[in-house]
């Protein structure tokens, strides 16, 4: 494992099939116990892109799989966008709107480092990882916040929604 000068770059994290290894002051790594055959290959290292390669592996000790590790040039944030759907309830023959499901999109830049995770929490609550929508109710949610981070560790600024004031901050709706 060398960076882009071909200088050995210790402490990547490397992984294939099930095993794990870390490399060496001089770049070296083992894995052991991988089957035969077209694996996965996979280097990640703080400040550089996580890599991966499709390595063809025969039998015996003698397989090598190498990396040049280049340095991340992903310098911009993601940004992450909302969109409110309103949930709807039918009282007395009329449509009343008791809250909303929210969606969020989150992309990084043209040829970035891709986003790694979204985070949102309510009411100055936890911290909570974005899967998929979720769904609040007018009464329960007063604020909502949220950002964005990238493989290479660019947090974008925390976007804010507070329903109370009316406050809309952030990269906006999608």
């Amino acid at each position: 494992m060398v960076d882009a000068s071909g200088n050995p770059v210790a402490g990547v994290k490397v992984s294939g099939y099930t095993e794990r290894a870390t490399t060496d002051v001089q770049g070296y790594y083992l894995l052991k116990r991988i089957p035969t055959g077209s694996i996965t290959i996979v280097a990640e290292a703080a400040g550089y892109p996580k890599h991966s390669k499709l390595a063809n592996l025969t039998p015996g000790d003698h397989n090598s799989v190498d990396f040049v590790l280049r340095v991340n040039q992903d310098i911009q944030p993601p940004v992450t966008k909302y969109r409110l759907v309103p949930l709807t309830e039918t009282i007395n023959g009329k449509l009343y709107i008791v809250g909303f499901t929210f969606r969020l999109q989150a992309t990084d830049e043209a040829n970035g480092s891709g986003v790694k995770i979204t985070q949102y929490r309510y009411n100055g609550g936890e911290w909570m990882t974005y899967n998929g929508p979720v769904k609040f109710y007018a009464n329960d949610v007063k604020l909502v916040e949220y950002y964005s981070t990238d493989v290479a560790g660019n947090t974008e600024k925390m976007n804010k929604m507070d329903f109370v004031k009316g406050i809309f901050e952030g990269a906006g709706s999608y």
